[in-house]
């Protein structure tokens, strides 16, 4: 098994390495529908729905910078169970969704609850490489997948995105308490083996994982295994062969240890 523990740091916000950026193709869309109609509607209306336009065309979420859409994740994910079949690959895919979103929108306000999200996609994106795929798939839920990676190779970015979720949250409007929030998380991994497995499949039993911890303990993730024989005492001895923490090894028990804790199992 690879070790992913390197890729898998927390990496900066420049994260974005296209020729052409979207605020480039953003900027030269404005100037032509300026041109176009600067005597006929507001501009910042026009500029707005031209900013909507260009980023669902480009794959990316309307609101969330640098986050892809559910059309772009389908894309993707089609594209990696193909290219998965033909070269006995593997990937992983991860649905998360918030907990208690709607109370902090209840409270604070949905201007915040949006930017509330802004916030969650940072950290989605510095907890996982260039070579993954993240985006919102509607509403307060996200999905990741994850190229040539196990499941449970992605309990490594996980639990630390796990973590940092409750951090992003907004302040009582009253009381200028943080507002409780969490994330909830379901791991299927593309089975080769299984000769009926495709891109719906694999996303369906990610699915079933979060929402079989999102009807029970919430604020925990959820791992699918194929192998009918995978224990606890399996992924506690496989993590141990992994480099958790490249930075910061000796923190590699406390690590383990805390995956385990929060990490359930569930057989296909």
């Amino acid at each position: 098994m690879a070790d992913l523990g390197a890729e898998f740091e927390e990496r900066p916000d420049d994260l974005e390495e296209q020729p052409r950026t979207l605020e480039e193709v953003k900027a030269e869309q404005r100037a032509l529908l300026r041109a176009a109609y600067e005597h006929s509607r507001p501009i910042a209306e026009i500029e707005a729905e031209s900013d909507k336009l260009v980023a669902e065309a480009a794959g990316f979420d309307t609101l969330i910078p640098g986050i892809h859409n559910k059309l772009w994740f389908s894309q993707k994910l089609e594209e990696s169970a193909e290219l998965a079949r033909r070269t006995n690959g593997t990937f992983t895919v991860v649905m998360g969704d918030l907990d208690l979103f709607k109370q902090l929108n209840d409270t604070a306000g949905h201007p915040e609850g949006d930017n509330t999200l802004r916030r969650i996609g940072a950290v989605l994106l510095r907890n996982t490489r260039k070579t993954d795929t993240v985006a919102r798939y509607g509403g307060d839920e996200f999905v990741i997948l994850f190229q040539n990676t196990t499941a449970l190779q992605t309990l490594i970015p996980l639990v630390r995105i796990l973590n940092t979720i409750p951090e992003q949250s907004s302040r009582h409007p009253r009381t200028g308490e943080m507002i409780p929030l969490g994330i909830s998380i379901g791991i299927a991994q593309f089975n080769n083996a299984d000769p009926d497995e495709t891109a719906s499949s694999v996303l369906a039993a990610a699915d079933v994982a979060l929402y079989s911890v999102k009807n029970s303990t919430k604020g925990r993730i959820c791992l699918t295994t194929n192998d009918p024989t995978f224990t606890s005492e399996t992924m506690f001895n496989q993590l141990n062969t992994l480099t958790i923490s490249p930075r910061q090894p000796e923190r590699k028990p406390e690590i383990i240890k805390d995956i385990m804790a929060k990490t359930t199992l569930r057989h296909r």
